[in-house]
Order: structure tokens, then sequence, then C-alpha cells
């Protein structure tokens, strides 16, 4: 098929029926991912291209009501969705670039269906908050055991709403719509887009997720490897290291190891008692063995002292006084 610009609104929903069955071909499951990646590329630039003639037409201005809407223009109203799940569902290069694309649309998917009150889903509200990028826009609190039964109760509904949906299309089925009425095709349609509306909810909370990790991710990355690359400058050290030399104080230890070994237990006693009996100051410090020798040599000079006093004793006792004046005796 080639590219066409229709110029009408009749123009575009003959190409939007075109390229429906092959859009809703690639959501099933029925086509590999090999053999669907480059026919889910080329359909996505068919569909964008559509969508970008639909926004010139203003097909959807919020100051028309459901009813000011035709039937056909109600039911292109699915080309976000395709877009959405089609980007998701896909497996081209740049996931990152899909998946944002991918939020874009399905959020403005499901703000068209509130606005015309199509589908309205309490969980929505928190979908369609566009937090800062990276941010955590998925993230919620601890929920308390009522908040987490009410969740599960929404989520029951959305299954039976979906079941009954699909039934009910089921057994329409429409092949022929000059079978119904204007009404009847018309509630089809809208069940079409609340059917897509209970997917696109479930996809779109999956999408953001996955983008915040590959967000985070990637933040993560070029905080390592630094932003243009230019490396992160590391922080000065406030300090001087202080290295401790292992080696050099090992054979400090090792030679007073072996110094100690050297000297006998009186030795080492004598040498503690000099050392702490010792005068401190400039004063020349006394051997153990200078101490004997003084102590000898003084005892030597006792001994002799002694002698001279009691050889002059004994003179003394020899020779009493006044012995040797013998001058005035008769």
């Amino acid at each position: 098929m080639t590219l066409e610009k229709p110029d009408s609104s009749t123009a575009i929903y003959d190409q939007f029926t075109q390229l429906t069955q092959h859009s809703e071909e690639l959501l099933s499951d029925g086509l590999s991912v090999k053999d669907s990646s480059k026919q889910c590329s080329e359909l996505i630039k068919r569909l964008e291209c559509m969508l970008n003639t639909m926004n010139k037409l203003d097909l959807y201005s919020d100051n028309e009501h459901l009813d000011d809407i035709s039937t056909k223009d109600l039911r292109m109203l699915k080309v976000y969705a395709y877009l959405g799940l089609l980007l998701t569902s896909a497996t081209l290069d740049n996931r990152l670039d899909c998946l944002e694309r991918a939020i874009f649309y399905m959020r403005r998917y499901l703000v068209i269906l509130k606005t015309f009150d199509i589908f309205n889903d309490p969980d929505t509200e928190a979908l369609l908050v566009d937090c800062p990028t990276g941010k955590g826009s998925m993230q919620q609190l601890p929920k308390d055991l009522a908040e987490t039964m009410k969740e599960r109760e929404r989520r029951v509904k959305r299954f039976k709403d979906q079941s009954m949906l699909k039934s009910r299309l089921e057994k329409a089925n429409i092949g022929d719509p000059t079978r119904y009425s204007e009404e009847d095709v018309r509630e089809i349609y809208l069940d079409e887009l609340r059917l897509y509306g209970l997917r696109v909810l479930e996809e779109i909370a999956l999408a953001i997720q996955e983008y915040d990790l590959l967000k985070s991710r990637q933040r993560m990355t070029d905080d390592a490897d630094g932003v243009d690359g230019v490396s992160t400058p590391q922080r000065p050290c406030p300090f001087k290291l202080f290295v401790i030399p292992h080696e050099e104080e090992k054979k400090k230890d090792w030679l007073q190891r072996r110094d100690l070994t050297q000297h006998t237990a009186a030795g080492a006693a004598s040498n503690s008692v000099v050392a702490e009996f010792s005068p401190r100051g400039s004063r020349k410090t006394v051997t153990f063995d200078e101490e004997l020798a003084s102590s000898s040599s003084s005892d030597s000079g006792d001994d002799t002292s002694l002698r001279r006093q009691r050889e002059w004793d004994d003179y003394k006792d020899s020779h009493p006084r006044g012995w040797g004046n013998t001058h005035n005796k008769g």
C-alpha cells in the first residue's frame, strides 16, 4: 500500500478501514516477533501519518459532545490505541523512545475517552499524571488492607467488564453494517472503544514502569561515565595520607629482639637498676662495672687508713705523753 495523504474525514476513514485489520492481526498472538517487527515499523509510520491529518481536521474538539461526533470519526479513535499498543509490543530499536511515544498515545486515548464519558476507570487518574521523567511516576506509598481490597475489587470488575464486552462484540460480529441501525452500530463501536480502553489501561501501567526503570538505568550509566564524555572529577583528599613503612618497622623490631636475646637475666636486671637510678641531664652514666671498680678502690683506701690509725694508736700506747721530755728530770 502506498502512503496516502487524505484531505477529508471520509478519505481518512477509508484508509483507517484498510489499516484496522492489519493492526489487529499484529496485536494478536498469531505472528511471531521476527516476522512482525518490520511490519509493525511500517504500520506505525502509516498510522502516525494518518493521525497527523486527523489532528489538522480537529475531529475531537473539547467543545463538542459525544453526540456531535459522527459514527465513523468515533470509531477512528482507536488509532491512538493501535499506536500505543504497537509501540509497546514491537521489538524496535531505541526501546526508551518507543515507550515514551507509546505512553503519549495511550494517555491521549484515555483522555479523549474520559472527556466524552465513554470510558472512565478510577485507576485512570493516577496514570494520566505526567510526572518528571525518570523520577518514579509509578511509585506509590504502601497500601493498607482496605485499599488493597478495593484495588482487587476494581481489577475483578475490569475483568468481568472485559469478558462481557468481548462476548457482546462476538455476538454482534459486524459483517454487514446495513443489518443494524445507526444507533446499534454506534453502540457497537463504543463497546470496541471501551474494550481497548481496558487493554490500554493495563498496558500503560506496565509501559510506565518499564520506562522509569530504563530511564533510571540510563541516568546511572551517565553518572558513571560522565556527561558528554567528561569523566566525573574525583573529590580531593583533605588530609595527607600517612603510609606506615611496614618493612622498616619489621627490621627494627627484629633488631631489638636480637639485642634482647644476647643479654643474660642478671645483666638485664643490672642494666634496668642502673638506668633507674642514674642521674639525669648531661652527666656521665655510670655502668655497673665502673661502680664495682669505684667501690673496690674505696674499700682498699679504707683499709689503709684503718691500718695507719691502728699503728698510731699502738704508738701512743707504747709512748705515753711526756715520755720523750727528759731535760728537767734529775
